[in-house]
């Protein structure tokens, strides 16, 4: 009878609530911010409970990122699986994938929270480059073509300024660059 009232264990759902936790606390006060007991209380979890699945803030924040990254190159593959044309096609993917529409999303904070664990700590900055350079190896993409890497850069630019200046680029505006950064991506 007493084995029917404990509640049963849910590690995935647990962990996916402390990574939740996690970016919102990285979003709202950066990750100077971010603590185990913050999270922990955020997450509704015990300290213990926390330490069980992340024994610490780092394990916590690259947690994080392993999360966003796979969010990200599932978001990648399926805007792949959509283009016919091989030239040019990961930095199409990776455009649209920045730049979609995405305000208040769990996606969009999560983001924002990779964005600002990855600005101070350089582990992390050579874990997305190591990702990068393998995806786009991986979808035939020459990582050294300059024009893929303008374009990347500009998705990243249009990211950030969107971020921390939301009103400063009109949508229309917005929209015609990334359909201009897309037409250019077919001539690489």
């Amino acid at each position: 009878m007493f084995d029917a009232c404990k509640r049963k264990k849910q590690p995935q759902l647990v962990r996916a609530q402390l990574l939740e936790a996690t970016a919102q606390i990285v979003a709202e006060r950066g990750p100077g911010g971010l603590t185990l007991d913050r999270v922990a209380r955020r997450a509704g979890v015990s300290k213990g409970g926390l330490i069980h699945h992340f024994p610490s803030k780092q394990a916590l924040i690259e947690g994080l990122f392993a999360a966003i990254v796979q969010s990200f190159e599932n978001t990648l593959a399926a805007l792949i699986a959509q283009d016919d044309d091989p030239r040019g096609r990961f930095t199409r993917a990776y455009v649209a994938a920045v730049l979609a529409p995405c305000a208040g999303t769990i996606e969009c904070r999560l983001m924002d929270a990779c964005a600002l664990a990855l600005t101070g700590d350089p582990a992390l900055h050579g874990a997305w480059q190591t990702w990068m350079r393998d995806q786009m190896a991986r979808h035939g993409e020459d990582p050294d073509n300059v024009l893929g890497c303008i374009l990347r850069y500009a998705a990243d630019g249009i990211w950030l300024e969107a971020r921390t200046h939301p009103v400063g680029f009109p949508l229309k505006d917005r929209r015609a660059v990334v359909e201009r950064l897309v037409s250019l991506s077919y001539t690489m």
